[in-house]
C-alpha cells in the first residue's frame, strides 16, 4: 500500500478549502444580486416639440434638429402655431435648423453639442422668427424657448 506524503495531504486540503470558498463566494454574491432592486424604469412619455411662428413671414420646409433627432415641421404661416411633434431623445434648449428662404435651402448648424442635455419636461414651444433680409445667421431669431408642460 502507498501512503500519501504528508505535503500532499496539505495540497489536498488547501485545494478542497479553495473550492469550498470559491462556491462560497459564488452563493453569496448570487444572493445579493438577487436581493439588488432593478434600476427604476427611465419615463416612457416622449417629449413633444411645436413651433410658433410669431413673425409676419411665413416658414417653408422647416426641419429642427438634435443631436439624434430630425423634426420636421414643413410648412409654418406668419403667426400661426403648428402641433405637438414627438421628440424621441428629448428636446434641447437651442437646435440647428433647416429651411427654405426665397427658393433656396438654408442650413443654420449648432457648432458644438457636447455637454448638452435634453430639458426636463414633457411639451415645448420654440418661438421663432423669420427676417429674409437679415445675415444669414441672423435670419431666424429664437425669440423663447417655453416649457409647456
Amino acid at each position: 500500500m502507498i501512503r500519501a506524503s504528508k505535503p500532499f495531504k496539505a495540497f489536498r486540503l488547501s485545494s478542497y478549502l479553495f473550492i469550498g470558498l470559491a462556491g462560497l463566494v459564488l452563493i453569496v454574491s448570487a444572493c445579493q444580486a438577487a436581493a439588488t432592486p432593478p434600476p427604476a424604469t427611465p419615463t416612457t412619455a416622449v417629449r413633444q416639440l411645436r413651433i410658433s411662428n410669431t413673425g409676419s413671414v411665413d416658414m417653408e420646409n422647416l426641419v429642427v434638429l438634435f443631436p439624434e433627432d430630425r423634426i420636421d415641421f414643413g410648412a409654418i404661416p406668419a403667426g400661426q402655431t403648428t402641433e405637438y411633434q414627438p421628440v424621441p431623445n428629448g428636446v434641447y434648449s437651442y437646435a440647428a435648423y433647416e429651411l427654405t428662404v426665397n427658393g433656396e435651402k438654408v442650413d443654420l448648424p449648432v457648432i458644438d453639442w457636447v455637454g448638452a442635455e435634453p430639458m426636463p419636461g414633457e411639451t415645448f414651444t420654440y418661438v421663432l422668427e423669420l427676417n429674409p433680409e437679415a445675415g444669414r445667421w441672423e435670419m431666424l431669431q429664437v425669440v423663447e424657448v417655453k416649457t409647456d408642460g
